[in-house]
């Protein structure tokens, strides 16, 4: 069945569980290279852009102001859990665009079960002005990659949506619901 998860949300601690935890470092905690700038998520181990986007992943062991915890270019925000946390772009403009995270489940899921999805996303503080919604899910059997389009957006339809309007600077909101799991489908 599905064997890859594509998230797109900005600041970020996930778990997709069905019993365990399918979601391979969640809280971003394992990484190879303690990042030193912005768009480092390649520093983190399971993670990974599908796009030319640069999702940034930040970690209390950086000094640099463009990937440090709590305070960076993108405000002040401590992690959910443990030391480290993601940030992408889900709008810009004028030149509307967009970045997301994917990486691979530890296990397929299994065709007519439900899975729990929980994740937590904070908006960013220096754009208090503005608020997200539809931080959403998309599963594939096949690892999605669009490298030839400047930031492009994606056209997939998510299989787990989320339409709660995100406003919080602050804290973290949590982000949760059920997914039953389809049969296995090309893309």
């Amino acid at each position: 069945m599905n064997n890859l998860l594509l998230i797109l949300f900005l600041g970020l601690g996930i778990k997709l569980s069905a019993q365990v935890n399918l979601v391979p470092n969640p809280s971003f905690e394992d990484f190879n290279i303690c990042p030193d700038n912005s768009g480092q998520i390649a520093n983190c181990f399971g993670w990974y852009s599908p796009t030319t986007g640069t999702p940034d992943y930040y970690n209390t062991c950086s000094p640099n102001i463009f990937s440090a915890i709590p305070t960076n270019t993108q405000g002040f925000q401590n992690p959910h859990t443990g030391n480290a946390y993601s940030g992408i772009g889900v709008m810009s403009t004028p030149s509307d665009f967009r970045e997301y995270l994917q990486c691979n489940l530890t296990s397929e899921l299994l065709p007519q079960k439900y899975y729990c999805i929980s994740y937590y996303v904070s908006v960013n503080e220096n754009y208090i002005n503005y608020f997200i919604k539809n931080i959403d899910c998309y599963f594939s059997n096949i690892a999605i990659n669009d490298f030839i389009n400047f930031y492009p957006v994606l056209n997939y339809t998510p299989q787990f949506t989320n339409s709660q309007i995100i406003t919080d600077s602050i804290a973290w909101t949590k982000v949760e619901g059920l997914y039953l799991a389809q049969e296995e489908r090309s893309i």
